[in-house]
Formats: C-alpha cells, sequence, structure tokens
C-alpha cells in the first residue's frame, strides 16, 4: 500500500478549499447578514358595506432605510380614491424623511359594498430590496332593510286613491327602490305615489334623504274595483338586499254624505233650539218633524240634561258592540261596506242611548239610508242652551 505524501496531504487541502469556496460564490443565505424591514397591520374585524375600513399600519427599517409602502385588498393595489385620508398620497407610497426609518400611519378606505371578508396587506420595501409584509381580514357584515306598515290592518279603504303610510330603515347600506305588490304581482304605477309624487316605474328609484330610510312616508295606491287584496310594500338596497310589509285590504264603494261640526241641540232648550236631527240634511228640525231621524231625549225629572238620544219614525240606531269591524274608528269607516257591516254588528239602542260622551260612536239605518255619527264635543248651556257637536258620514243610494 501506498503512503500519503506531503505532497499529497497539501494538494488534498486545496481541493477542500477550492470545494468550500465554490459553494460561497453560489450566494448561500446563510452568510447574508442584511435585516429587513419590519411591517405591522390591525384593523377593525367588522364593517359595514360601505363603510370605513381604519387600518393601522406601522413600519421600521432593518438595516436599511425603507422607500416604498404597498396596501392591497386580496392581493389588488387598493386605488387611491377609495382612501380615505391623508397619511399616504400615492399607493404604493414613497417613504421619505422620518418615514424611512420607522412610521405610524393610519389609513381609512372604503369598504367593498359586497358582504365577504376581506385581506388587506401592508408591505414595505427597503433600498436594500428586502420587504416585509403583514395581513388583516376584515369581514364586511350587511345589516338588511326594514319596511314597516303603520296603520290598521285589515284596512278599509274606497274605491280611488288611499295613503299608506310607511317607515323603512336602510340598514348597512342605503336604500334604493320601493316596490308596491298586489296579491303578488307588481301594481300598475299610474296607480301609485310616494308622498304625493306619481310612480314612473314599478319599482320607483328613491332620491335623496329617502335613500337612508324614512319615516312614515305615503304611498298612495288608486283602487278601481270593490274587493279583497293584499299589499305588500317592498325595498331593496344597493346589495339587492329586500324587505317587506303586507296589509290584508278591502276596498269598497266610497260613502258619497260628509257634515261636519253641526250643532244638535237639547231638546228641552228654548224656542228656536230644535231637539231633532235630519241626517239626510245635516240640519237640526223642530221636534215634531217626521223629516229626522234623531231626536235628543230633553231633561230628567230634576231639570238636568239627560244627553241620550233615541231614533225617529223609521230609522233605527245602534252602539257599537265589541265585533263591530273598526267601528271605534269613526275615521277609518269610509266604505258603504265597511259601514254596513258595522251596523249588522252593533247594539239596537234605537229608543235610547246611555249618556253620552266626547267620542262615542253611533250608526242609523233609515229606508236604506246608513249613516255613522261621531260625538265630537258635547257643550253645556244656561237656559237648557245645550249642544252636541256632530261630525256625519254617510251613503244615500
Amino acid at each position: 500500500m501506498k503512503k500519503f505524501t506531503m505532497f499529497s496531504n497539501y494538494f488534498l487541502l486545496l481541493v477542500a478549499a477550492a470545494i468550500l469556496g465554490l459553494t460561497a460564490c453560489e450566494g448561500d443565505p446563510i452568510l447574508s447578514t442584511e435585516i429587513p424591514p419590519t411591517a405591522v397591520i390591525t384593523a377593525d374585524a367588522e364593517v359595514g358595506p360601505g363603510g370605513t375600513i381604519t387600518l393601522n399600519v406601522t413600519g421600521s427599517s432593518g438595516d436599511a432605510d425603507m422607500d416604498l409602502l404597498t396596501i392591497t385588498e386580496n392581493g389588488a393595489t387598493i386605488d387611491l380614491g377609495r382612501i380615505l385620508n391623508n397619511d399616504i398620497s400615492a399607493n404604493p407610497a414613497l417613504l421619505a424623511g422620518g418615514n424611512s426609518s420607522d412610521f405610524g400611519f393610519i389609513i381609512e378606505v372604503e369598504a367593498p359594498a359586497a358582504p365577504a371578508t376581506y385581506t388587506y396587506t401592508a408591505t414595505i420595501r427597503d433600498l436594500n430590496g428586502k420587504t416585509d409584509a403583514a395581513s388583516v381580514d376584515v369581514t364586511v357584515i350587511s345589516s338588511p332593510p326594514t319596511i314597516t306598515y303603520m296603520g290598521t290592518n285589515p284596512r278599509e279603504v274606497t274605491l280611488g286613491l288611499n295613503g299608506f303610510n310607511v317607515t323603512a330603515t336602510s340598514g348597512s347600506s342605503t336604500l334604493s327602490t320601493i316596490a308596491v305588490f298586489e296579491d303578488g304581482d307588481l301594481v300598475d304605477p299610474t296607480r301609485l305615489q310616494f308622498n304625493g309624487t306619481d310612480f314612473d316605474t314599478n319599482p320607483y328609484s328613491l332620491e335623496g334623504d329617502d335613500l337612508t330610510g324614512f319615516d312614515m312616508a305615503s304611498v298612495s295606491v288608486r283602487f278601481l274595483t270593490s274587493g279583497t287584496s293584499n299589499l305588500s310594500f317592498e325595498v331593496e338596497n344597493v346589495n339587492g338586499e329586500t324587505a317587506s310589509t303586507e296589509v290584508s285590504v278591502v276596498a269598497g264603494t266610497p260613502l258619497n254624505v260628509t257634515y261636519s261640526e253641526k250643532f244638535f241641540f237639547n231638546l228641552a232648550g228654548p224656542a228656536g233650539f230644535n231637539g231633532s236631527f235630519d241626517l239626510d240634511s245635516g240640519e237640526n228640525l223642530p221636534s215634531s218633524s217626521t223629516d229626522a231621524e234623531l231626536q235628543d231625549l230633553g231633561n230628567d225629572a230634576n231639570g238636568d240634561w239627560r244627553r241620550q238620544v233615541a231614533a225617529e219614525g223609521n230609522a233605527k240606531l245602534v252602539a257599537p258592540s265589541s265585533t263591530s269591524p273598526e267601528l271605534f274608528n269613526y275615521s277609518s269607516v269610509n266604505s258603504v261596506e265597511a259601514l254596513t257591516a258595522a251596523f249588522n254588528t252593533g247594539v239596537d239602542v234605537s229608543t235610547g242611548t246611555d249618556r253620552i260622551d266626547v267620542g262615542d260612536v253611533f250608526i242609523v239605518e233609515n229606508n236604506g239610508d246608513y249613516y255613522i255619527i261621531e260625538f265630537s264635543d258635547i257643550t253645556t248651556a244656561s237656559n237648557d242652551e245645550d249642544f252636541y257637536t256632530i261630525n256625519v258620514k254617510g251613503y244615500q243610494p
């Protein structure tokens, strides 16, 4: 066997050194001592569509000054038009002066309209070309709109234009339209108004302050035929989210007689104060008249006004019962159908009512004519010059 000589040992050392030198020339990262910058980003976890996302971004330099900051959303550089503050004037933004060694920026970004989770990333580069990136997730959560019908349900209406009060909120996005449906079908826009303005289309495009919601707005619907139907009022926001509210409607023949603030006197009053009332004409009549439908019952044995009335002639007088539809609300009875239904379920008081108080309501039928009477005020005076103030609505075929 051959022995290694001093020359051969020296040769082996040269080969090993050459191999190590070649390995080092290949740019082994272990040998690099350059320290990159450091990026940190935080934000609120949730925001509404189109709201403001507040990004808190800080950076500190490593071995070299920082020179560039880029903010991305799901990997795409955010357009400067969506950046709402002035901490950065461009995106990517150049870092200079004191900001090249460390900075803390508050960056407000307009949130997307579509609900989803979005990743926001801050990437910092330094003059050595080294970079660092930090990310945070923000979820855009949508709160849908709301709409509520503010009125009686079911609702009695008359043929012609009738107003319905509705209140709506926009939720986390602005509203875009309101629509009206009848039994599931869109109503012809020529039958509709919003706060007195005709619908040009149905759905109707909202404008101005109504885009953020409205309180007790009037949606008017014109009814052309009698019958029962279901109305639905629906709002939609810019994200396509909808909300609706419904009301059952009974459309009927409108009343054709109205008297307001008529005086009806105590039967025991002095001459000229007549104690009977003609609902056909809205006038007081002498107590002996055969044209009157109502008569006051005058004073009791003590000389005090009874504040009671009775039917005259062929008239029939009824008081509301617990089953009388809409009966306790004088203003809501506006159709023949509602009036006759209330009369048919009323309690007969033709021979005399109980003592009348302000707000009491009664219904009279006489030879096919129907009237609803509201006692809106009662005045007690000296010398028996007492009187009721009444409002009357009715239908004469």
